[in-house]
């Protein structure tokens, strides 16, 4: 496996709707934007949404302590929100191009779009994420 690197881009509020709506039965989410370098190999964007009601003390976290930590287990730690299971859903898609110009994808060029669902106790919905990846040479491994 290859060392990564994660930098919190952003973590803000939003009522933008999208799959993350239905799957977190909540009108408004935490977006928490990331960038994953591998190992200094290629890059990969990832946008983590939460629950706004339930994870709103994200908002008062800078970036920068977000980007020292793992999301899942800090989720887990801080707010009793372990990821107990997970779907993972596999597309090719174009990233949109800010997306695109950050893990090095040509204009028009499809990237790999994992949605991954994270489920908690009873199946409560914990998070929806979305992850770019760039074509690459190597194999992806989910955990």
């Amino acid at each position: 496996l290859l060392p990564h690197y994660i930098e919190v881009v952003s973590v803000e509020e939003t009522d933008e709707q999208g799959p993350w709506t239905s799957f977190l039965q909540s009108s408004s989410a935490i977006r928490v934007r990331r960038k994953v370098d591998i190992s200094h190999q290629f890059m990969t964007y990832s946008i983590v949404y939460l629950d706004a009601l339930r994870f709103r003390p994200l908002l008062d976290l800078s970036p920068e302590f977000l980007s020292q930590k793992n999301l899942r287990i800090f989720l887990h730690e801080r707010y009793n929100a372990p990821t107990l299971r997970a779907v993972h859903r596999f597309t090719h898609s174009e990233p949109p191009a800010d997306i695109a110009s950050v893990i090095g994808s040509a204009p028009g060029e499809a990237a790999l779009m994992v949605s991954a669902l994270g489920y908690g106790y009873r199946e409560t919905p914990i998070s929806y994420q979305q992850i770019y990846v760039p074509q690459a040479e190597y194999e992806l491994e989910i955990i």
